[in-house]
């Protein structure tokens, strides 16, 4: 067994924090192993930067690349985009969401 001074020194060198988790359900699993892999960093960089934007204590921010086909587009149809408009206007105002 451990001696108190082991322990001490063991923990006084330690500069973070550390945890374990238990019954992480697999889908969690495999999206950070899937993560980590891609990002060519270890699973424990990638479930502590899956921490970090959950909390939203990350240093970058998260950038969501979802409408990027839609963004500075410029072809779109007039005549179907004011149709568009006028059901839309042609709501109610007072829908209950």
């Amino acid at each position: 067994m451990f001696d108190i001074y082991t322990i001490f020194v063991y923990y006084v060198c330690m500069k973070d924090i550390q945890y374990t988790i238990r019954k992480i359900p697999k889908p969690v699993d495999l999206a950070l192993r899937k993560a980590a892999k891609q990002r060519g960093v270890s699973f424990n960089q990638a479930a502590v930067d899956a921490l970090r934007q959950a909390t939203g204590t990350t240093k970058k921010p998260l950038i969501h690349h979802d409408l990027d086909w839609f963004i500075g587009k410029d072809n779109i149809n007039q005549k179907e985009f004011d149709k568009a408009m006028a059901w839309l206007d042609s709501l109610p105002n007072d829908m209950d969401l």
